[in-house]
């Protein structure tokens, strides 16, 4: 074993190394959330059932992959119900721009293909009711124009989920 003052020697070369990486030259450019209100937001949940959302989340998860997730109001006050899209790039980088985790929309339009759709509720207190729904999309896509992003989906169980908002 290491004497006392070698090993707190390497403890502290590994914390300045950690440090340095989160410097904000180093943070990823492209993962965190850019959250808004959105105007006009709709959706089409599973089984045909549409409602009215509020809230417009994209979450950048990587270069290329981003989450879009459109959030309503529940079945009784304080719940919520959310359907998230998840969705590559195609062709083009992600529409955001982030700076430690918070982002900022900075492409005037951007599109993206669709894998997979999620659908989740929860109570007044934020806890899940029941396990969430998943599907992968058999075809669907998710669109950035004029402010507005529009996602919808063919899944494999048939049903078609879509969503729009203007942002």
């Amino acid at each position: 074993m290491a004497p006392p003052r070698q090993r707190s020697r390497w403890i502290s070369l590994g914390l300045m190394a950690c440090l340095a990486y989160l410097q904000p030259g180093h943070a990823e450019p492209f993962v965190g959330r850019f959250e808004t209100t959105g105007q006009g937001c709709r959706y089409t949940l599973s089984e045909g059932e549409s409602g009215d959302c509020r809230v417009v989340q994209m979450d950048g998860r990587s270069a290329t992959v981003l989450g879009i997730r459109f959030i309503g109001r529940g079945a009784v006050r304080g719940a919520s119900r959310s359907l998230t899209f998840v969705a590559t790039t195609t062709g083009q980088g992600s529409p955001l721009s982030c700076h430690l985790g918070r982002c900022r929309l900075s492409a005037a339009s951007w599109s993206g293909s669709v894998s997979s759709v999620a659908e989740a509720a929860y109570d007044a207190d934020g806890i899940a009711e029941g396990v969430p729904k998943a599907w992968p999309a058999k075809q669907g896509s998710c669109k950035l124009e004029a402010q507005q992003i529009r996602c919808r989906a063919d899944v494999v169980s048939g049903e078609q989920l879509d969503a729009q908002a203007k942002l």
